[in-house]
C-alpha cells in the first residue's frame, strides 16, 4: 500500500492540473451576447485557409476577445435600363455609338426610319438580341416614340445614332434618377464636362433664346433646352405622354415634365460631333416647331394631363436576317413581303413564295421585328402604306 504522503502528493498533483486547465478555457465561457466574427481568409493551394501572409499564434489576451460585427450595407438593385436609339442611315456612325454602350444596359431598342443602307446589318452584327422597330412615319420625335413604345425596361434612355451623345456618360444620367430625379436631361453649357463640338452658331443662338423663354414663361432654371440627350422612369411615361413628330420631341419632353412637376435635374454632357453623314435638323423649320411647342404647352399649362394621342401598336413581322440574301433595307418597298407574311388572304401574289403554307418555318436565317402602327384603320391598310 502506497504511504498516506504519496496518496496526499497525487491528489494535489491533480487538484493542481485541473485549476491549469480551468483558468485556461474560463474566458470562453464568459462570451457576451456579441458575434464573434474570423478574420478573412482566401483558399490556398494546398487546401489550407490562408490570408496571403503568416498569422502569428494568438496569444492569451486574443482568446475570448470581443468583435463586434461589421455593419451589414444593402447596396440599392440597380435598375433595368433599355436604351433608344432612331436612325435613319446612320451606317457610317452606328458602330461607334453601340460599341460604346456600357456592359449594365438591359436593352437596346433600334428604330429604324425606313433606311435605305445597312444600318440594320450593322446593328445586327455588333449585338444580336436587338429589338428593331421599323417606323414608316418621318421625324424624329416619331421614332422616338415608337422606341418609348418598344423599350420595357424602369429606365429609357434617349440617344443619338450618329455619335454627338456620347454613351460613356449614360451613368450620369442613371445616378440622377437613382438620387431621386424623374426626368434627366443633359446640359451642354454646365460645368464639369458640358459643351460643344457640333453646336452652330445659329442654333446656339436659337437654343439660349428658347431656353430664357421657358425659364420666363414656366418659372424654371434650365441652361440648356434643345438638346435630345435625357433619360427618364419608364412609369412616367404615360405623364409625358408625348405627341410630337419632329425634333421639338426634346422640348415636349423637358415641358411635360415640368407641367406634371416632375423632379428634374440636369446633367453636365459633351456633344461630340456627328461621325457621319448629315444632319435632317433644320434650323429654320425645326425652330418655329419648338416655339409652336413652348406657346402650346404654356397655354394648358394649368392641366397635368397631356394631351390625348394615338397609341402606337407595334406588329411581330419575320423577315429575312440583314446581310443575307433575302434581305431588304427596310425603306425599299416591302408592301409584296409583309402581305405575303401577315395576311396572305389579302394578297394578290401568287408566285413560288407561296407553293406550300409551311415553307416560312423552312427558311434559315429569318428574324423578327415590330412595324409601328399608329393610329385607327386595319393592319393590313398600315403595313402595305
Amino acid at each position: 500500500m502506497d504511504s498516506p504522503l504519496v496518496v496526499l502528493g497525487m491528489a494535489l498533483s491533480i487538484i493542481a492540473s485541473f485549476i491549469v486547465v480551468f483558468s485556461r478555457v474560463a474566458p470562453l465561457t464568459r462570451r457576451s451576447s456579441r458575434v464573434s466574427v474570423p478574420l478573412p481568409t482566401e483558399p490556398g493551394t494546398d487546401g489550407q485557409r490562408r490570408t496571403g501572409g503568416t498569422l502569428p499564434e494568438p496569444s492569451a489576451r486574443s482568446w475570448g476577445a470581443e468583435v463586434k460585427a461589421p455593419a451589414i450595407r444593402f447596396r440599392p438593385v440597380r435598375p433595368s435600363v433599355s436604351v433608344v436609339v432612331p436612325t435613319l442611315n446612320e451606317a457610317g456612325s452606328l458602330a461607334w455609338v453601340l460599341e460604346r454602350l456600357p456592359r449594365w444596359v438591359d436593352e437596346v431598342v433600334l428604330v429604324d426610319g425606313l433606311s435605305t443602307d445597312e444600318t440594320e446589318v450593322i446593328a445586327r452584327g455588333l449585338m444580336a438580341q436587338l429589338v428593331v422597330v421599323h417606323q414608316p412615319l418621318r421625324g424624329k420625335g416619331a421614332a422616338v416614340r415608337a422606341g418609348f413604345a418598344a423599350a420595357s425596361s424602369d429606365v429609357i434612355v434617349m440617344l443619338d445614332a450618329d455619335g454627338s451623345t456620347n454613351p460613356e456618360e449614360l451613368d450620369l444620367f442613371l445616378r440622377a434618377l437613382q438620387e431621386g430625379a424623374d426626368f434627366v436631361k443633359g446640359s451642354r453649357y454646365l460645368a464639369g464636362g458640358g459643351g460643344s463640338e457640333d453646336l452652330s452658331r445659329l442654333r446656339g443662338l436659337g437654343n439660349t433664346g428658347f431656353t430664357r423663354m421657358v425659364n420666363r414663361m414656366y418659372g424654371t432654371k434650365f441652361t440648356d433646352l434643345c438638346y435630345g440627350y435625357c433619360a427618364f422612369w419608364r412609369r412616367n411615361l404615360d405623364v409625358l405622354g408625348p405627341a410630337a413628330d419632329g425634333f421639338e420631341i426634346e422640348t415636349e419632353l423637358v415641358l411635360s415634365a415640368v407641367k406634371a412637376g416632375l423632379k428634374i435635374a440636369e446633367v453636365p454632357s459633351f456633344e461630340l460631333k456627328r461621325r457621319a453623314g448629315k444632319s435632317n435638323l433644320n434650323a429654320y423649320t425645326d425652330g418655329r416647331s419648338v416655339l409652336r411647342t413652348i406657346v402650346q404647352k404654356r397655354a394648358d399649362r394649368s392641366s397635368g394631363t397631356p394631351r390625348a394621342t394615338q397609341p402606337i401598336r407595334l406588329v411581330p413581322v419575320e423577315l429575312a436576317l440583314p446581310g443575307t440574301d433575302g434581305w431588304r433595307p427596310a425603306g425599299s418597298d416591302r408592301r409584296r413581303q409583309d402581305q405575303r407574311q401577315l395576311s396572305h388572304h389579302e394578297s394578290g401574289y401568287a408566285g413560288p413564295e407561296r407553293r406550300r403554307q409551311d415553307r416560312r418555318a423552312e427558311l434559315p436565317n429569318t428574324v423578327t421585328v415590330y412595324r409601328a402602327l399608329c393610329g385607327p384603320g386595319r393592319v393590313s391598310e398600315q403595313l402595305s402604306s
